[in-house]
């Protein structure tokens, strides 16, 4: 080695220009499900190209379809969406928004009109197991028939301003074998803001949790609580209201097995079917030790583990009006099943039940069902 001039195999010098180096990695059919306003349901087809510069810093992801359904207006028919990543930054931009995962079960993304979004991710602290992380977004909206965040409320306005501000702290710890994190702490604050028709409508809202390790190997008892207010505006607009419902998960999904977790979930209940201007969230949740499998499947297919977790979920809207006030409670549980497929690719089986009930409301249940992709 002491004898390789390494100056000799120096090809160029000089600061890196990413677009000098943006190229085209691949490019692959889709297909996509979307979801009017209406249910009218309908089925895409298209591509997507996916690009990059050579040092992964940034990235371009763009995906076309067309829905040839002739329930849907032809504005509805063409779907497009691009996004690009540039270090911290991330900046989308959709047309009658479509995605893969509207084709399987009730948590749907789609969303007609059209929309851009310039969001930004940073760290304030970041010593592991401990990190502070910062995200704010500036988004505009148009052609609107139900509000972005809410897939089954109707949007008064169909052009819409929107701002927000994140701050999530962590701190969480595993022991060795653990499947997931089993103690430590987490809170957060979101500012959002909705600029409607001239009028503003600021929410606020804060969660916490907090894990604690019991004597059983690899089981925790966990405390999650959730607040919050709108600040103006008018508290009946469903720009200014929080809304709740549904476990979260889709029969084929991509994001967290226990969406039940979420500020917004409610199991038992139907998706957005409750809705307040403030309210308070709690939640208690007992994960049980895993029950470890060693001889089910075959060497390119086989099962690793499955848990057990219980909840309990209770929930109050509008907690200043007595008359619109809504209280309910929620009791549920979720087994999840790791299975490796290929001899190193994880999915996820999980299923679920809950039950709801609240004041002047009859008892309700509902079963969930999902395998999470990889």
């Amino acid at each position: 080695v002491s004898g390789i001039n390494l100056d000799s195999l120096t090809t160029s010098t000089g600061p890196y220009r990413w677009l000098r180096h943006f190229r085209l990695d691949n490019a692959s059919p889709v297909v996509e499900g979307y979801e009017d306003a209406a249910g009218t349901a309908a089925v895409a087809g298209g591509v997507r190209l996916n690009l990059s510069d050579r040092v992964g810093t940034t990235a371009l992801d763009v995906t076309s379809s067309y829905s040839p359904d002739r329930n849907l207006s032809s504005y509805e028919r063409l779907h497009l969406r691009a996004v690009l990543r540039h270090w911290n930054w991330r900046v989308s931009a959709a047309l009658n928004r479509a995605d893969f995962y509207d084709l399987f079960g009730p948590t749907k993304t789609s969303r007609r009109g059209y929309a851009l979004a310039v969001q930004y991710h940073g760290n304030l602290l970041f010593d592991a197991p401990r990190s502070l992380g910062y995200t704010l977004q500036l988004a505009g909206y148009g052609g609107l028939q139900t509000v972005p965040e809410y897939q089954h409320v109707a949007a008064p306005f169909d052009r819409l301003l929107s701002f927000s501000g994140n701050l999530e702290y962590e701190s969480l710890r595993r022991s060795l074998g653990a499947l997931d994190d089993e103690f430590g702490t987490t809170w957060g604050a979101t500012l959002r803001g909705n600029h409607v028709n001239g009028t503003l409508y600021p929410r606020l809202n804060l969660d916490a949790a907090k894990g604690f390790l019991l004597p059983l190997d690899h089981s925790s008892l966990w405390f999650r609580a959730s607040a919050g207010a709108a600040l103006a505006g008018n508290r009946n607009d469903p720009f200014a209201r929080f809304f709740f419902g549904g476990f979260g998960n889709n029969w084929v999904d991509y994001r967290a097995i226990r969406q039940f977790q979420n500020d917004e979930s409610f199991p038992g209940i139907a998706i957005n079917s409750v809705g307040g201007a403030n309210y308070g969230r709690a939640q208690v949740e007992w994960t049980s030790p895993p029950l470890r499998f060693r001889r089910v499947g075959i060497p390119s297919c086989y099962l690793r583990w499955a848990d057990l977790s219980l909840y309990a979920t209770g929930l109050t809207t509008d907690v200043d009006d007595a008359a619109t006030r809504r209280t309910m409670a929620s009791v549920g549980a979720q087994v999840d099943v790791r299975l490796v497929t290929l001899s190193h690719l994880d999915s996820t089986f999980s299923f679920g039940f809950a039950a709801a009930r609240g004041q002047g409301v009859p008892l309700s249940s509902a079963w969930m069902f999902s395998f999470k992709i990889m």
